[in-house]
């Protein structure tokens, strides 16, 4: 039998430091945990934790989101994790909610999944480029859209100052899609590592934002 091997905790921040220096500093990058899976009612799949997700934490609890703002002063990676919850850890496993989430996985900060509406949005603003993968997970597309369109429809009320990134530039800069519809099935073939593909997408995303100003 082969040794698993395991992934240095320095080199997940090897990782992240390079996908923000693609990003750049006026960006975020959204990165939701893999959903857990159900056979039944009663009986769940084996949970398998999205790749793209793995590769930048290394966290590997469902119900958890990373974001990467580079450049920003109070934390430049942030994660939403589930809180500690004794009675449901004797099913489903130990979690690390928000404190071991900065402890143990290098989170600048750490929140409660719970509170990802509150918190996001704000994370979202004076942003230019939004990098997520449109079309992977469905029902997270839609809370992505609702929160970058909601931040629109605020600056069109005089409540913030226009982005463009709000107003203009698509929402999934990882395929290029509208923020208003999602495309289905779109970022659904992702060959080869992350970096190389946000490499090839922040090259694209910048040429869209330099088109709309």
């Amino acid at each position: 039998m082969k040794a698993i091997k395991t992934v240095a905790r320095d080199e997940f921040a090897r990782r992240r430091r390079q996908l923000t220096r693609l990003m750049g500093r006026d960006s975020i990058a959204i990165l939701p945990a893999a959903p857990v899976r159900h056979r039944n009612n009663d009986v769940e799949y084996a949970y398998r934790q999205d790749s793209d997700f793995h590769y930048i934490t290394g966290f590997g609890e469902p119900e958890a989101v990373a974001v990467l703002i580079p450049g920003r002063e109070q934390a430049e990676y942030v994660m939403f994790v589930r809180d500690r919850d004794p009675a449901r850890e004797v099913w489903d496993g130990r979690r690390a909610g928000p404190a071991g989430a900065t402890r143990d996985y290098e989170a600048d900060d750490a929140f409660p999944i719970g509170d990802i509406d509150e918190i996001l949005p704000g994370l979202l603003e004076n942003r230019t480029k939004v990098f997520y993968a449109m079309g992977v997970y469905a029902d997270f597309d839609q809370r992505v859209v609702g929160w970058v369109n909601g931040l629109r429809t605020q600056a069109r009320n005089g409540r913030h100052p226009p982005q463009k990134s709000w107003l203009s530039t698509p929402c999934c800069t990882t395929c290029g899609c509208s923020n208003r519809e999602p495309k289905s099935g779109c970022c659904a073939n992702r060959r080869g590592s992350l970096p190389r593909r946000m490499s090839g997408r922040c090259a694209s995303a910048d040429r869209t934002v330099r088109n709309t100003k």
